[in-house]
């Protein structure tokens, strides 16, 4: 469902070192339409979970468990070039007609130091600390957000190591410095 539009800095993945290169890995999809979360910012976690009958349109869902590759997102479904809301007025509103509501991440088998809004900050952070994604569909609090806490080795899909902690940005942001890996669960979660 579409949102009023808020600072492009309030919620954000910020790439700190290997983005852009010749040799970066990235994707671009659609949300699946299982997912009802709404919004999935920028910066949180998704997975591919299908791809649509034309067997080139990918499709996300929020959060990543078992074997699924973790994808940082690089703009959210709020976003502007994602999801243009013209309002309910055709008089008194635009028609929105150039976003088709694709999301574009990096893989987190990419070598990139980034740098996420979107994680549980309530914890405490220290380098190296494991991360996992929050699997979920419905709740947009916790959709797709990095967290270390319950993250057992081997069980758990690892989607992140981190690398500078947590801190505040140049646009007084809390954020979480992280290198994206992939470490695969033995997790048997639907996704």
């Amino acid at each position: 469902m579409p949102t009023a539009p808020i600072q492009m800095y309030t919620h954000a993945l910020d790439y700190l070192k290997g983005w852009f290169s010749p040799y970066a890995i990235d994707i671009a999809g659609k949300m699946d339409a299982a997912v009802t979360a709404d919004p999935i910012y920028s910066g949180r976690v998704v997975c591919v979970t299908s791809l649509d009958a034309d067997n080139k349109t990918v499709r996300f869902k929020p959060g990543a468990v078992g074997h699924a590759m973790p994808i940082f997102l690089i703009n959210g479904t709020d976003q502007l070039d994602v999801n243009n809301y013209g309002g309910t007025s055709t008089t008194t509103y635009w028609t929105a007609i150039a976003p088709a509501g694709t999301l574009s991440g990096l893989v987190a088998i990419g070598s990139y130091e980034l740098q996420t809004t979107e994680f549980d900050t309530t914890q405490t952070y220290v380098v190296n600390d494991l991360l996992r994604a929050v699997r979920s569909d419905s709740v947009s609090a916790t959709a797709g957000t990095l967290t270390n806490a319950s993250v057992t080795l081997y069980t758990t899909l690892v989607c992140g190591v981190v690398s500078r902690g947590k801190t505040t940005n140049a646009l007084g942001q809390t954020v979480l410095s992280f290198w994206p890996c992939y470490l695969p669960g033995s997790e048997t979660t639907t996704l």
